[in-house]
């Protein structure tokens, strides 16, 4: 399974986005950077910024999909290579059920104090 991350702008924040293409049989997507692999995957970081409904689309458009952060050494490289970032987890169909967008188990958490809160 290969992974894309993108992140989403959120208020005044530019977020720039990440992607992995799963077909890409090169490290070069136009309008992204190479960011490396990872047990298998192979990452990708964009140089824009857009909300997260697009982010999304922009991941399938590339064969990919949102990032599913599954143990803390993935969390650690991811972090090491583009700081803090918007990844595939979310509650959106059912308020505090939090599901990678892969469908992935969600036996890796790794909130902040006081997270998630909904404030952006």
């Amino acid at each position: 399974m290969h992974r894309i991350m993108l992140v989403e702008q959120s208020f005044s924040y530019a977020y720039p986005i990440a992607s992995d293409n799963c077909t890409s049989r090169t490290n070069s997507i136009s309008g992204y950077s190479y960011l490396g692999t990872l047990n298998g995957h192979t990452y990708y970081y964009s140089n824009s910024s857009v909300n997260v409904t697009t982010a999304t689309q922009n991941s399938l458009n590339v064969g990919g999909h949102l990032v599913a952060i599954n143990t803390q050494s993935e969390n650690d490289w991811i972090n090491a290579r583009v700081g803090e970032v918007w990844i595939g987890y979310n509650d959106a169909a059912s308020e505090g059920d939090f599901v990678w967008v892969t469908g992935e188990s969600n036996g890796y958490e790794n909130w902040n104090s006081g997270e998630p809160n909904n404030s952006g």
